[in-house]
């Protein structure tokens, strides 16, 4: 994902939900040159990941994991974060694809249907 201009901090949001709280969101905007992953679980945040230093203006691959265990986070090719909690999305399936407010440049997004191990979601982000 990339944006426009380096100039422009609106948020820019892609998002896959339930329809209602829970859901797994990739935004840059707010802070320049920064990418943003949340996860939030019945309308709990359970995941706060920030990447910085980042040129926004240009293509950047990422890729964010979660599973009942915890997340992981991967921004061209390196893994920036990953930690457990105790939390279950398989009450709350997410099935909604969203683009709130975005403007910017997206090559690709995929959706797996069962976690990629840390080396595919290497492969996968390297530029």
């Amino acid at each position: 994902m990339a944006a426009l201009s380096l100039s422009d901090t609106s948020e820019r949001k892609v998002s896959i939900s339930n329809g209602g709280t829970s859901y797994a969101r990739i935004q840059y905007g707010g802070t320049p040159g920064q990418i943003y992953c949340f996860i939030y679980v019945n309308g709990v945040k359970v995941a706060d990941i920030r990447k910085s230093g980042l040129d926004t203006s240009v293509p950047n691959k990422v890729a964010l994991r979660w599973s009942a265990s915890g997340y992981s986070a991967f921004v061209n090719g390196t893994l920036i974060e990953t930690d457990a909690f105790v939390s279950d999305f398989t009450s709350y399936p997410l099935t909604d694809l969203s683009f709130a407010g975005f403007r910017g440049k997206v090559n690709q997004i995929l959706v797996f249907p069962s976690a990629l191990s840390d080396t595919e979601l290497e492969k996968l982000t390297t530029l």
